[in-house]
């Protein structure tokens, strides 16, 4: 049955759903026991599918094109044409999709980017959008946290945004529009500062303001679980233990060299 569905030239989709409807049929009538996991890889009703499929597969490790083929039900010629629309880029509800390199031979890409796409109810669209931003206000998940918020409202419906706006207004809450974009880990840490929470356990150096100057402490940083709204950091070191208002946080470098956005500046 494979090889059948294989070679099918037609929508494979709606061959193997006709053929699992059977297979249940004889299966239950005839006491059978036939397998249908085989036809997993072929439930992609379209290319669009398909291709948002593949940027995950190939996110999770290294694997032959004919290993990638065959789990999707595909020829090679066929996963050919298909990485070279993801290189060259597509759109899918308003975002943009792309990967500017593959890595040869362990066909993978290396992206902080990940496709995630939510069908939400009325009352998780105001949690992902206002609440989001009402409750990282501050802290140090604001700019991560904050940033999904505007993801997620570009995606919105007219109708859906315009619920969002009631709300937003209300809580002086504004939502950036930016583009939304698939990239790769290296072009998105070249045009982007790293989210304050991104450093959390990491060794780091801390310029912070004590009684209006500025000092600097070398250490890892850490939530501290009494906080409220999470406005407080705790860094380790050797010598020491220092608690800081993130609102007296001026700069954070990690040994790579970036730096970390401070909410409200």
């Amino acid at each position: 049955m494979d090889e059948g569905s294989s070679s099918y030239t037609n929508n494979k989709y709606i061959l193997v759903r006709r053929l699992e409807k059977l297979i249940e049929h004889l299966n239950k009538k005839y006491g059978l026991s036939i397998d249908t996991s085989s036809f997993e890889k072929y439930k992609c009703e379209g290319r669009t599918e398909r291709l948002l499929r593949l940027l995950k597969y190939m996110h999770s490790g290294e694997k032959s094109r004919e290993e990638i083929a065959d789990h999707f039900g595909i020829s090679e010629r066929q996963l050919n044409d298909d990485l070279k629309i993801l290189l060259d880029g597509f759109e899918f509800m308003d975002c943009s999709m792309q990967i500017n390199k593959i890595v040869r031979k362990k066909n993978t890409y290396n992206s902080v980017i990940h496709p995630v796409f939510l069908a939400l109810r009325t009352d998780e669209i105001y949690s992902l959008t206002v609440g989001l931003k009402l409750l990282s206000r501050g802290t140090v998940f604001e700019q991560s946290l904050g940033h999904i918020a505007d993801i997620v409202y570009k995606q919105l419906s007219r109708y859906a945004k315009e619920m969002a706006d009631c709300h937003a207004e209300e809580h002086k809450i504004d939502f950036e529009e930016e583009d939304l974009t698939f990239i790769s880990s290296e072009k998105y840490m070249e045009r982007t500062s790293r989210a304050f929470a991104y450093f959390l356990k990491e060794p780091i150096n801390v310029t912070y303001l004590e009684n209006g100057n500025q000092k600097i402490i070398r250490g890892t940083m850490h939530l501290i679980e009494d906080a409220d709204n999470f406005d407080r950091i705790l860094i380790k070191s050797e010598e020491t233990c220092k608690e800081l208002d993130i609102k007296d946080v001026v700069r954070v470098e990690p040994v790579s060299g970036y730096y970390a956005h401070i909410p409200g500046r």
